[in-house]
């Protein structure tokens, strides 16, 4: 299969409803009506049971029963419902198996989310002016690999090989065998589907964040938030830690004092195991 039959695949993935842009646009508009913006939400029935189901949830810490989208709005914020909103709209994709890299139902669900929260902390860290943009980020990095998990099917040892003998990464392996790696897949699929150009880019240069030009410290935030999140282990699969990380990003975003990485990932744990019911996907139920 060639790149552009590969590339030629995202036509056939059901559309991220248009929603979900509509949400990420409305979060960077000061004027914005609230009230319009729950009514986007509430359009969607399930999307709106599955996100009251998630403001309720322990990991929000809120102090009384949230039972609308408004209220929701009122207590969270407009970026955290919208947050939350995206995040259950790219549940449909993420939550399946994806058999070419080894991963059951739900896996890549939950990596995908714990590399959202582990990309929001590092931004609140840093002290990036954006952290739910940098959540979402973190969530959308390997939707590549949908794409890409069917063609994988019989070229997994290869690539594996290849990252074992010749010390490649994962990518660059990807490349070589495939013709073209997981991220620029999901940097393509996410343009197809009209996303701000500076989420596009962090998803393509995810694993070499120093080829970022838009927002580089996007790239550099998704980048530590893919190595935390591996480094708990999740999200493994066929690929594992195939990974290089690009020290620089450490001391691009500022958190080179030794032991500060350590403190992140420690909290990073803490985090994810008050998100326990948050990373049960509403597709899978797992």
């Amino acid at each position: 299969m060639s790149v552009a039959e590969i590339l030629a695949q995202i036509d056939s993935l059901p559309p991220m409803p248009a929603v979900a842009v509509q949400l990420l646009e409305a979060t960077q508009d000061p004027d914005v009506d609230l009230s319009q913006v729950a009514h986007l939400i509430e359009c969607d029935p399930a999307m709106t049971a599955n996100l009251l189901r998630a403001c309720n949830s322990p990991f929000y810490g809120l102090r009384r029963e949230v039972t609308s989208i408004r209220q929701a709005t009122g207590l969270l914020g407009l970026k955290q419902v919208v947050q939350i909103a995206v995040t259950l709209l790219a549940s449909r994709y993420l939550a399946p198996s994806q058999e070419g890299y080894d991963l059951a139902p739900g896996e890549l669900w939950k990596s995908s989310v714990a590399a959202g929260i582990a990309a929001e902390l590092l931004a609140r860290e840093c002290r990036y002016p954006h952290p739910s943009t940098a959540y979402t980020a973190g969530l959308l990095q390997d939707m590549g690999k949908i794409v890409l998990a069917e063609r994988l099917g019989g070229l997994l040892p290869q690539i594996r090989k290849l990252t074992e003998e010749q010390g490649i990464g994962w990518e660059e392996a990807e490349r070589q065998v495939v013709g073209i790696p997981h991220p620029e897949v999901g940097a393509a699929l996410l343009e197809r589907w009209n996303f701000p150009a500076t989420l596009v880019e962090a998803v393509r240069c995810h694993h070499h964040p120093a080829s970022a030009t838009l927002d580089p410290t996007l790239s550099h935030i998704s980048h530590l938030a893919d190595a935390l999140t591996m480094t708990l282990g999740m999200g493994l699969g066929g690929d594992g830690l195939a990974y290089h990380l690009d020290e620089h990003s450490v001391v691009a975003l500022g958190l080179d004092r030794p032991g500060r990485m350590d403190i992140l990932l420690a909290r990073l744990a803490e985090q994810l195991q008050q998100a326990e019911d948050l990373l049960r996907s509403p597709v899978t139920g797992h």
